[in-house]
């Protein structure tokens, strides 16, 4: 049952007394002690009791406890753990309905600041439909916004966007508009309150509920999702671009519009077809009107066939079509498995990318304290293929997990740049429970990635650096165009100057690819490059110092050698998973690396 009457009187206290011009910072400030009051007596009202307060309990020192012991990304976050305890656990303790217990838990969850972590009662937060007067709160605005039916950004001032909109909209959104917020209250100020309020969180589908792990993809989450969330308030405002007036829409007139509509914070590029969920298509490309610039759209790195894909499209753009220059768009990518594009950035780059590592804790009781789990992951280069073109790395909030590693490699590129904004920093993989016989579902980040050279520098939650901060404009937006898209083009054409001689004057070394695919099964690469003719000698060693294989004892000519070990024994026999080393004596010099066997 829902209390109407309280919904009534909430929505009128928002309003009372003034218009939007009239509200003042004293006004909405008064009024958010009453609002948190009521909202937490329909929260209540909404869900009904829920399990009994044991349950509950054993719940919560579940998570609490997993977080406490296992969460691998403390690093770089201000948060107090313990206090969040002594906070929440006396007042479930007490007796808590289920909405509050689930609002309870989601928060704890937001205090994190992670993609990956989240705790979830899937009737409230996944099954319950948000109404009007339902008190449910969206985080984030990618993905399915049928709800609102159109995408919202952030511009500078916090204000929203509409970049993209169903047309003919219920409210008449356009692109170029620009929602303020609600019932004279500014979004930037309402998410804060709501926040506060600590209103249940909604999601649409598994793996749409989103922040960023950096406070400002963090902020930038919260702020683009004021569309998604009208459902809480009687009155929308916003500013049409034709125009410049400033409407105050009912929100009534959003009721029982749901609408098919797929927000990504990205436009159309006339040559280039955008994916297609519904067709399975997750990464297209193709060459931008009026250009010879290749453009890549990867809207995930696990769905479809990403890594044939991706190799599809880098190797079609650099040797059939010929490009001046790429962009590849990476704005939006919930992620997936990070070795998903090796093929493809093995085609563009020279040498080896950035190396990663990935740990976990190591001692329940340390925050901080960290072992390797997964070591030394890097894509292989192939020397003999290069793009020696501009590429422009379209960058955003958006992009999470496995596409924040291949930003994070991408900059290591000679001839690359990012454009946008920051991605979401969850540099991270997760892990998994399922509690309370499937009522709750727990997901948190068990591994942290770090810069294999520099091993306390841990990624979650730190800013990625972005070449060119460039966002969309009300201007661009109006006429179709996309101000990120069009940065990088005019930067491309202002450096297509080939550096191929530069890269041939660069003496060659003596050199060690890791062995891709690692981990590997059954079988990987080895790739060395000589500076001269010499004798080789590759063997592979177990990690007790006895030797299992040699793959190479010869004569070789200068330049670029592969050679592939099939996980056996000089015997021809099976070895067993594990790691491993090869290495390779040439001459007077001998380089070593690690791999793993992963049977």
């Amino acid at each position: 049952m829902r209390h109407w009457t309280v919904i009534v009187v909430l929505l009128f206290v928002l309003n009372s007394d003034s218009t939007a011009q009239s509200w003042n910072l004293q006004n909405a400030n008064a009024s958010l002690s009453k609002i948190t009051k009521d909202w937490q007596a329909i929260i209540d009202s909404t869900w009904g009791d829920g399990l009994p307060t044991g349950e509950k309990l054993a719940i919560f020192d579940t998570v609490w406890t997993t977080i406490d012991e296992k969460f691998a990304c403390f690093q770089n976050l201000d948060v107090d753990w313990l206090a969040l305890k002594n906070l929440y656990r006396p007042e479930i303790e007490r007796g808590v309905s289920r909405g509050r217990f689930a609002a309870i838990m989601n928060h704890l969850s937001v205090a994190l600041k992670e993609p990956h972590t989240i705790f979830l009662d899937t009737l409230v937060n996944v099954y319950t439909k948000p109404e009007p007067g339902v008190p449910l709160l969206f985080a984030g605005g990618w993905g399915d916004n049928g709800h609102f039916g159109a995408g919202l950004t952030p511009l500078p001032d916090s204000s929203l966007l509409v970049y993209m909109a169903v047309s003919p909209h219920p409210i008449g959104l356009e692109p170029g508009d620009i929602v303020l917020g609600y019932n004279g209250i500014p979004w930037k100020r309402l998410y804060k309150q709501l926040l506060e309020a600590e209103l249940p969180i909604t999601i649409r589908s598994r793996g749409t509920f989103r922040w960023g792990a950096n406070q400002t993809a963090f902020t930038h989450s919260w702020l683009m999702s004021a569309g998604m969330n009208w459902h809480l308030f009687d009155t929308i405002d916003f500013v049409k671009y034709n125009s410049g007036d400033t409407l105050h829409a009912p929100t009534q007139a959003l009721m029982g519009h749901e609408m098919s509509f797929y927000c990504t914070e990205q436009l159309p590029v006339p040559g280039v077809p955008m994916p297609d969920r519904e067709k399975n298509r997750y990464l297209t490309w193709g060459i931008v009107e009026g250009t010879n610039i290749g453009y890549v759209y990867v809207w995930s790195w696990i769905r479809g066939n990403p890594s044939q894909d991706f190799f599809n499209a880098i190797d079609s753009l650099m040797h059939v079509y010929k490009t001046d220059g790429l962009i590849l768009d990476y704005r939006y990518n919930p992620g997936g498995y990070d070795g998903a594009s090796w093929r493809g950035l093995n085609l563009l780059f020279k040498s080896d990318g950035p190396a990663l590592g990935f740990a976990r804790r190591s001692d329940p009781y340390d925050h901080f304290k960290m072992e390797t789990m997964i070591p030394n992951i890097h894509f292989p280069a192939d020397p003999s293929t290069f793009f020696d073109k501009p590429i422009a790395v379209l960058t955003g909030p958006g992009g999470i997990s496995a596409t924040d590693v291949n930003a994070f490699w991408m900059k290591a590129h000679p001839r690359a740049r990012l454009f946008g904004k920051t991605t979401a920093s969850g540099f991270c993989s997760p892990s998994d429970l399922i509690l309370a016989n499937g009522e709750w579902n727990v997901s948190f980040a068990w591994l942290n990635a770090f810069i294999w050279d520099s091993p306390n520098q841990f990624l979650t939650h730190a800013e990625l650096d972005i070449d060119e901060p460039v966002w969309f404009t009300p201007d661009d937006v109006y006429q179709g165009r996309d101000t990120v898209v069009e940065t990088a083009i005019k930067w491309i054409n202002d450096n297509t100057v080939n550096v191929e001689e530069q890269i041939a004057n660069i003496p060659v070394v003596l050199h060690l690819s890791q062995n891709y695919p690692n981990p590997f099964n059954p079988s990987t690469t080895i790739t060395y490059t000589l500076p001269k003719e010499t004798i080789v000698i590759l063997e592979i060693f177990n990690l007790l110092g006895q030797k299992v294989r040699i793959l190479v004892n010869e004569r070789h000519s200068k330049g670029v050698h592969s050679i592939v070990w099939e996980g056996t024994n000089d015997m021809g026999q099976t070895v067993n998973s594990g790691f491993y080393v090869y290495r390779l004596k040439a001459g007077d010099e001998i380089l070593s690396k690690k791999m793993l066997l992963m049977r």
